[in-house]
């Protein structure tokens, strides 16, 4: 069985060098203004529970990265990488959070995401299914 998607966010090439300020659709994003950011937030709207995530992005510019929660005022890494490429998919024991972010600590130029996708926690298979 496949995880659900609780939430996919800035689908369709996103600089993140302009998160929050784009327009448009894939492949040629409409760049309203430019802001120094370097993160991707998901707001779930709730305290729900996810265990896993899913980016997408092109040109594997990331050199590294964390999956963070909020907890209160500050940011906690669950997830560090080196590189996330077309088609970065992880799974991990389930995590409750309202906001998750992808940021990015090291990339060669300014990195373009594609997809980035929260997904549920896989359940358990009862044997015999």
């Amino acid at each position: 069985m496949q995880n659900r998607i609780l939430l996919a966010t800035f689908a369709l090439a996103i600089t993140l060098m302009t998160l929050g300020c784009v327009t448009g659709s894939h492949p040629k994003p409409a760049v309203r203004e430019r802001l120094p950011l370097k993160s991707l937030t998901v707001d779930l709207g709730a305290e729900k529970a996810f265990g896993g995530v899913f980016v997408s992005e092109a040109d594997d510019r990331v050199e590294e990265f964390a999956f963070q929660v909020k907890r209160g005022d500050v940011w906690r890494p669950f997830l560090k990488g080196s590189a996330l490429g077309e088609n970065f998919l992880a799974h991990f024991p389930p995590l409750t959070a309202r906001y998750v972010r992808l940021n990015i600590t090291k990339a060669k130029g300014v990195p373009t995401i594609l997809e980035f996708q929260v997904l549920e926690p896989k359940t358990a298979k009862k044997k015999g299914e």
